[in-house]
């Protein structure tokens, strides 16, 4: 049979392939040892791990496909073998199961359930098609279904068998969402939460303005370059420290300003150096209710107030991704197959 012959062709190609991409590596590791003891340059020898972790992740692929292939030949070989074919009515329209992809065979009158394994071959035409069926003697629920030069592998399903495919692809749709749903609640929550903290320091920076003051003492100030990374943009962080009395009582504080950047430009470095770390004594704004608040600099520094109002949008736009993307999804995964499984049962 011409399906049989063709898939032996193409493990035969696989098989040559994967000896090629092997003799290829090998002769390109050659290449790079004569080019690296000509030249007298060792880095052309770092190439040379590359080429064998190449030619493992290839090799490796072709050798799945070419064990799959042939498990799929020997379904063919079963089924075909000392088995006659049938023409028959075929309706397909895309609806999923758990095993594969729904579909109903009408021949005589009778129309039957199966389950299309379409992930391994070509999917059928949608709609009502004519095809021949091969019904394996063997396993009498396998069967092979081929048109034109494309064949696929089909189960029969019976009644019990096709309600639990329909319910278990429709409880699989479910969790997807339900997943989904999780994970875009933890980023809602964190986003809600990192909001919250920037809305005090927002506040705290509004208040400061009507802040008393004190004289103080920088104790000690150092700054140090950080480099950026996923949550920070590169620049300089500190380490301040300055005491001031309120009331008779000692306090510590440790910043220059409200900010809700973790860094700053050297720009902004050299002016903080200027201002107060040649100076005996700065004046220290602290707030009256709770002392241990306090500032070198009233007010909203850098972009804090435009910071603060893009975190407000993002999470708006949050909302309204997540409440986009479920319904999307609901719609894909759940309503949509809903509509496509109830026009297979229609049929029946």
């Amino acid at each position: 049979m011409n399906i049989i012959k063709n898939q032996k062709i193409l493990i035969m190609f696989l098989k040559v392939l994967k000896i090629l991409v092997t003799t290829s590596t090998y002769l390109m590791i050659s290449l790079v040892l004569y080019f690296s003891l000509i030249s007298d340059r060792k880095l052309f020898m770092l190439t040379i791990p590359l080429f064998i972790i190449f030619n493992f992740i290839i090799s490796n692929m072709l050798i799945k496909v070419i064990e799959k292939t042939k498990s799929n030949l020997k379904e063919l070989d079963s089924i075909v073998n000392d088995n006659e074919s049938k023409t028959c009515e075929l309706f397909f329209n895309g609806a999923l199961s758990m095993s594969g992809t729904l579909g109903l065979l009408k021949e005589d009158g009778i129309t039957t359930p199966i389950s299309l394994q379409t992930g391994k071959y070509n999917l059928p035409n949608k709609g009502y098609s004519t095809v021949k069926v091969i019904y394996n003697r063997m396993k009498s629920e396998l069967l092979l279904i081929s048109w034109s030069r494309n064949f696929v592998i089909g189960k029969i399903l019976d009644t019990k068998s096709f309600d639990k495919e329909i319910k278990k692809f429709l409880i699989f749709s479910k969790s997807i969402i339900g997943v989904i749903s999780l994970v875009f609640v933890i980023i809602f929550i964190t986003l809600v939460v990192d909001l919250f903290d920037s809305k005090e320091e927002f506040i705290n920076a509004q208040n400061s303005l009507d802040w008393q003051y004190v004289e103080g003492r920088v104790i000690k100030s150092d700054f140090w370059f950080v480099k950026s990374s996923k949550n920070r943009r590169a620049g300089y962080k500190n380490n301040l420290k300055y005491e001031y009395f309120v009331n008779g009582k000692q306090y510590v504080g440790d910043m220059f300003y409200f900010s809700m950047r973790e860094t700053i430009d050297e720009v902004e470095m050299q002016r903080l150096k200027r201002e107060y770390l040649n100076s005996n004594f700065v004046k220290i704004y602290y707030d009256k209710d709770n002392p241990e608040i306090s500032i070198l600099e009233q007010g909203h520094q850098e972009d804090a107030e435009k910071q603060y109002k893009n975190k407000g949008i993002a999470l708006l736009i949050i909302v309204i991704t997540i409440f986009l993307t479920l319904l999307l999804f609901y719609y894909m995964l759940v309503s949509r197959q809903k509509k496509l499984v109830n026009e297979v049962l229609s049929k029946l």
